[in-house]
């Protein structure tokens, strides 16, 4: 005689921080309300999916958080392809409300591990940071802040949540679609549909970066504004290849680049004015625990690099890459003031010396750049080290 044995159903847990038992002290970190001392636990049970199910909720309310906040600083969200309905496949994304208006924009375009809105989850409110360093908030604060009348314009992308969930009615990235309810903690993760599931013109990340630039460069920035690209990991990647593939199209409008653990290579640079324009209007940030911070990386170092970018490259002291960003941003937003006053990167700080492709008749306007002078800024960390450059 066999018995029907009932399998153990799926974990739920609300995406809601205080029905979680989590509350964001004075210090804008999440602590545990029953040990106010205590951060969040995400081990709870032998069962990985009951973790990971938990570490999901979790992440959505950090998710929560931060956009509502970014909302406040006066981003609004837009759908991408742009005219999309809200109940159709759409990826979402951020924007200033008066993007128009602006006459400097920057774009900030992150890798696929980082959600809309988050830098890093294992430091937003966590690990004695704040929310806002491990998200978007304070990189906005700081580029609306350092000139109140004039500040530029946001755009982030988002690299991360291209599937559409039909149940839920929204985009999510891959991570959370393997922790979407399932019939039980046994059964296997819903499969992706890739016509079902498919998001039009945005179905890969580089068919996001793509309608990115056409949706968003092309019909919702001022044709006259200057732009700012900071790009992470494979993100920065996906946006210089794009970038050398068209630059004749947007190489009037971009003003300078800033790349955050760089996965290209100097041998993606195949267009000779773009290459030129990353030797002297782009920088690049990696992680160098070694060498003091922001060190440029030559000649005499070079091997703490990995394959060259064409761009100056500058070392950061932080534990993982994925915290660049949010310690480098003063100094990345300096960078970009700096180019739109008329400086370049000089020609004696090019990347350890190496040969770019041939100058070509586009680049007669860089040859006038000014040397570039130490910046005034420094960068920090959430625990208040002073990184001079």
């Amino acid at each position: 005689m066999f018995r029907r044995c009932e399998y153990p159903a799926d974990p739920v847990y609300p995406h809601d921080l205080k029905s979680l038992g989590y509350f964001i002290d004075a210090n804008d970190q999440i602590k545990s309300i029953s040990a106010p001392d205590e951060g969040v636990i995400y081990y709870l049970n032998r069962n990985e999916r009951y973790n990971d199910v938990f570490r999901e909720a979790m992440n959505s309310c950090v998710r929560k958080i931060a956009i509502e906040r970014l909302h406040e600083l006066g981003l609004e969200t837009v759908r991408l392809p742009l005219g999309t309905n809200a109940t159709h496949p759409h990826v979402p994304i951020l924007a200033s409300k008066n993007l128009l208006s602006k006459d400097r924009v920057v774009i900030l375009i992150d890798d696929n591990k980082a959600d809309l809105a988050v830098l890093s989850y294992g430091v937003a409110g966590q690990n004695g940071c704040t929310i806002n360093f491990g998200t978007c908030v304070d990189l906005v604060k700081a580029a609306s802040t350092r000139e109140p009348h004039n500040a530029p314009g946001m755009v982030i992308a988002n690299l991360s949540q291209l599937l559409w969930w039909r149940g839920g009615a929204k985009a999510v990235s891959h991570r959370t679609w393997h922790n979407l309810p399932k019939e039980s903690v046994v059964h296997p993760s819903m499969a992706v549909d890739m016509k079902k599931n498919r998001i039009e013109r945005n179905d890969s990340e580089e068919a996001h970066v793509q309608c990115l630039f056409e949706d968003v460069v092309g019909m919702m920035v001022n044709k006259n504004a200057k732009i700012d690209i900071i790009g992470v990991s494979d993100g920065a990647s996906i946006v210089v290849k794009y970038l050398n593939a068209h630059w004749a199209q947007y190489k009037s409008r971009v003003d300078a680049i800033c790349v955050c653990d760089p996965t290209y290579q100097i041998s993606d640079l195949t267009t000779r004015s773009f290459a030129h324009f990353m030797q002297h209007r782009s920088r690049s940030y990696i992680v160098v625990p070694s060498l003091p911070p922001a060190t440029l990386i030559s000649v005499d170092n070079m091997q703490y690099a990995g394959p060259p970018t064409g761009s100056p490259t500058y070392s950061c002291q932080v534990p993982s890459e994925r915290l660049i960003l949010s310690s480098a941003y003063p100094v990345i937003l300096q960078f970009f003031e700096d180019v739109r006053d008329g400086y370049g990167n000089p020609e004696s700080i090019c990347y350890g010396g190496v040969t770019l492709p041939e100058k070509d008749d586009d680049t007669a306007e860089n040859s006038t750049f000014k040397k570039l002078p130490k910046s005034s800024v420094v960068l920090h960390g959430e625990d208040g080290k002073v990184w001079r450059p």
